[in-house]
């Protein structure tokens, strides 16, 4: 369950889906395609998703997201254990549409799916490989550090050590717009 409204295909309608939302659809003729309209903002990044074989259902789904026009701008077919998942930024402000599709070309009470729309916020994931460091006085030690990015940030990025111990001197890194990694100098 996800932190929006959940509906039923039957109750939204042809109702835009509330972002964040999600609604639980069933297959009852084998042919077509589902369409659920959603607003977006301009430069967003939004998770898109289906859910079948992971709920176990019997339907093999597909995923698009289209214009109003009806213009394809993204899909995804089986991304992960059989279900579509799209990370998708909006390229301008406006109505779009979530198209849900099937390969099986079968329907019935077991051909159940659940989509999911919501906007992911941007963040950032600090790693390192080593789980320690041993740092040599008088020297200048180096640790690499992993950056994961999500939810289209791309900005610029400060990395610093607030208070290091004592006889440490740990000077911030900022690393480029996109950049993957930086690295520390750390001083003893």
């Amino acid at each position: 369950i996800g932190a929006g409204p959940e509906f039923t295909k039957a109750a939204l309608g042809t109702n835009a889906l509330p972002v964040p939302g999600a609604v639980t659809g069933t297959r009852l003729t084998p042919d077509g395609t589902d369409r659920y309209p959603f607003v977006a903002t301009k430069d967003r990044t939004y998770r898109i998703a289906v859910q079948a074989n992971a709920l176990g259902s019997a339907m093999d789904p597909w995923l698009k997201v289209t214009d109003a026009q009806g213009k394809e701008l993204a899909h995804d077919d089986d991304a992960r254990f059989g279900d579509p998942i799209l990370t998708w930024k909006a390229p301008a402000n406006g109505t779009f549409i979530a198209v849900v599709g099937h390969h099986l070309r079968a329907a019935g009470p077991n051909h159940s799916y659940r989509h999911a729309l919501y906007p992911l916020d941007p963040a950032v994931r600090a790693t390192v490989e080593a789980h320690s460091l041993v740092a040599e006085p008088g020297k200048t030690n180096e640790l690499k550090v992993k950056l994961a990015r999500s939810g289209g940030l791309d900005a610029p990025l400060r990395l610093e050590v607030p208070e290091p111990p004592e006889g440490v001197s740990i000077p911030p890194v900022d690393p480029a717009a996109g950049a993957a990694e930086a690295t520390l100098r750390i001083l003893t």
